[in-house]
């Protein structure tokens, strides 16, 4: 999406300063609700890492909502 992520900033700063449509287009509207929420907690680097396993896999929704509870996105 528009290119590569500058070798001086993590993914997750970049994501964080994106629109929420590209936000959303990246990782889908449920994803990238807990993404803002965890970004406001923990900041968007660690944000970015939480929606991920420990094996690189991406969490489901169903895996997030247990985490993290329910929220509106």
């Amino acid at each position: 999406m528009g290119g590569q992520v500058p070798t001086n900033q993590s993914y997750g700063d970049w994501l964080s300063k994106q629109s929420k449509e590209t936000q959303e287009e990246v990782l889908g509207k449920g994803k990238a609700a807990y993404f803002n929420r965890l970004s406001e907690k923990h900041g968007p680097k660690d944000a970015i890492a939480k929606l991920v396993r420990d094996d690189g896999s991406e969490l489901t929704l169903k895996d997030l909502q247990k985490r993290y509870g329910k929220i509106e996105s």
